[in-house]
């Protein structure tokens, strides 16, 4: 093993205000899910992998548009996850979501 290596990178622990434990953290490319809520030092813990339930929009930009099973989802701090694919890349949808819908469905973080 090397040496040099800190962790496997699926639970990193950063600085994050405001943090609440199932909250979805996006910092520039850094993603993931906080495992805990922020503590006194101002971190948290966040998972970067794995299948999670999340709320999701089934809207692409302005107009409704169902989500399917294996559509790329994307975040938006406003709109949370959409399929609105001018925003960020964050995770794949494992379950559907009806056009014009919200739902609470599994999500693969990769």
């Amino acid at each position: 093993m090397a040496i040099n290596k800190v962790s496997s990178g699926e639970r990193i622990s950063i600085s994050q205000a405001g943090v609440q434990s199932g909250d979805i953290v996006m910092i520039e490319n850094l993603k993931g899910i906080a495992l805990i809520d922020t503590n006194d030092r101002g971190e948290t813990v966040i998972e970067t992998r794995g299948i999670f339930f999340l709320e999701a929009q089934a809207v692409n930009g302005g107009s409704g548009e169902a989500i399917a099973v294996g559509d790329n989802l994307y975040y938006s701090s406003a709109r949370g996850l959409t399929k609105t694919n001018s925003d960020p890349f964050f995770g794949i949808a494992l379950e559907e979501v009806t056009i014009s819908e919200t739902a609470d469905i599994k999500v693969f973080i990769p």
